[in-house]
Formats: C-alpha cells, structure tokens, sequence
C-alpha cells in the first residue's frame, strides 16, 4: 500500500520526536516563567505582609500579657518597669502594623484590612488603654474589671 523506505521512516520519527521536545520544551520555559512569577509574588509580597502582621500580633499579645501580669501582680517591685515595657510594646505593634499597610495589598485584601484596622482601633480604643490607664492611675479593680469584661469580648 504505502511504499515507504527506511529513511523516510527514520526522517518522520525524528521530525516527530524533535516537535515533541519543542512542545516539551515551551511547556517547560512556561512552566517556569509562571513558578517565577509566582515565587516573586510570595516573596516580595506575601511574606512580607505575612512577617509584619506576626510581628504586629505577637507583640499587642505579649502587652496583653504584661497588662495580666501587672493587674494580678500590681505589688511586684518591677511594676514601674512593667508598665514601660507595655508602652514599648504598642509602639512597636504599631510600627508593624503600619509597615504592614504600606506593602502592596490586593483589591480583596483591602476591605478585610479596613475591617481588622477598625477591629484593632476599637479593641485598644475601648479595652486595652482605659485599662492600662487604669493599672497606671492604681486602680486595679476597675483595671480588672475592664479587662475581665470589656476587653475580653473585644478580643474575640
């Protein structure tokens, strides 16, 4: 039927073979334009924004600790000291917070950050400074009572 010599078959199965390693080749550099694109969003976007929000929330909760600490333990001899290192703290939590808003963010993101910075500006707002201010004027049963109540469902 098809009188086809050996060298034709040999020509056909190489230009075969050498399309299948052109394709083979393009979804390659594909494939790895896209896993760069996609490691430079992770690193120059996501993990940044993801260090500068632990950062933020580790440090507003080793305040809550220390403001535990200084309401259970007001007659300890660091006190004094205690209460600096909680205004240290907000600073700091602060400036992580805000270093975290400055990154580039996407559209999504954005209203979920209006929501949390609302959150956060009512939680210290309404709980974690009137009872600081409490724990630092001595008034430890309204500190307490602050904290115990109100601060308790606004950290939820």
């Amino acid at each position: 039927m098809f009188n086809v010599t050996i060298r034709f078959r040999l020509i056909a199965t190489m230009a075969v073979m050498g399309i299948m390693l052109t394709i083979g080749g393009l979804m390659g550099i594909f494939g790895v334009k896209n896993s760069n694109s996609i490691i430079n969003e992770l690193f120059a976007v996501q993990m940044p924004s993801m260090q500068s929000l632990s950062d933020s929330r580790v440090t507003y909760l080793r305040a809550r600790v220390l403001l535990d600490r200084a309401i259970a333990h007001p007659e300890l001899p660091n006190h004094a000291d205690t209460l600096k290192r909680i205004d240290g703290y907000l600073v700091d939590a602060a400036e992580d917070w805000n270093r975290y808003l400055k990154l580039p963010m996407s559209e999504a993101e954005k209203p979920v950050v209006a929501e949390a910075k609302e959150l956060l500006d009512k939680f210290l707002k309404e709980g974690f400074m009137p009872t600081l201010a409490a724990t630092k004027a001595g008034n430890i049963e309204e500190a307490d009572k602050i904290n115990a109540g109100a601060m308790g469902k606004l950290y939820e």
